[in-house]
């Protein structure tokens, strides 16, 4: 399964993250940064695109775009976490105190 463009799984769970100095954290922020980028970003960039040249009035994505975000804000607290899963955690993920 890929995680991002072009990256297997198990080029995710062979990373060695204990040392927070070692070399595998540029490639796992890489990793993340495509990750977010492929699933969330390009996304919502290309649905603002389509809709500028329409009248603001008669745009019609946002509600779309607000879900993104949502899933975006979702998937940063996972990574925040450290969960691997939100299934029933969604909440507590979104609305940590």
């Amino acid at each position: 399964m890929q995680i991002a463009p072009g990256v297997d799984s198990t080029a995710w769970t062979s990373l060695s993250l204990d040392d927070p100095n070692g070399a595998d954290w540029a490639k796992a922020i890489e990793i993340f940064r495509r990750r977010i980028e492929d699933r969330f970003i390009e996304p919502v960039d290309r649905l603002i695109e389509l809709e500028e040249p329409v009248p603001e009035l008669d745009r019609r994505f946002g509600f779309t775009i607000m879900a993104i975000d949502c899933l975006l804000v979702e998937t940063l607290g996972a990574f925040i976490c450290g969960l691997t899963d939100t299934t029933d955690k969604s909440e507590k993920v979104i609305c940590r105190r």
